[in-house]
């Protein structure tokens, strides 16, 4: 690890809530529970929270019913667009064509598991 990149680490984390999850002990990631990290920086802990609010208003009350439905209905899919969240479904380097511009500055795998995990949350097997 180099100078640069411990300040980095620092600078990024000094900037944002450090602690998600239910902070049980060995439960949760390490970072989600305030440790340092070299890979999860703001830009992640922004998409986190972008992700987090989009699922908590446009997917978690509705599971149940499209659960039971069998079937997502393709809107939940044109507002993840028009919210900048559809290229993580397909990943980097996404199609804007198709997909549009969107996603976190400088997107990685590590932005990818973050709309996993937040995408779990809603507790559906079909989301």
């Amino acid at each position: 690890e180099t100078e640069r990149q411990r300040e980095m680490a620092t600078e990024d984390h000094e900037e944002f809530p450090k602690e998600f999850g239910e902070l049980v002990p060995w439960g949760d990631p390490a970072w989600y529970r305030g440790y340092n990290s070299p890979y999860y920086r703001k830009t992640h802990h922004d998409w986190r929270m972008k992700v987090r609010a989009f699922v908590e208003s446009e997917i978690e009350g509705n599971v149940r019913k499209w659960d039971e439905e069998k079937k997502v209905p393709k809107e939940i899919y044109k507002k993840m667009y028009r919210a900048g969240l559809l290229p993580a479904i397909v990943g980097s380097p996404w199609p804007t064509d198709f997909v549009g511009e969107g996603g976190p500055q400088d997107f990685d795998a590590f932005h990818s598991l973050i709309f996993i995990e937040e995408l779990g949350r809603c507790g559906s097997g079909g989301v």
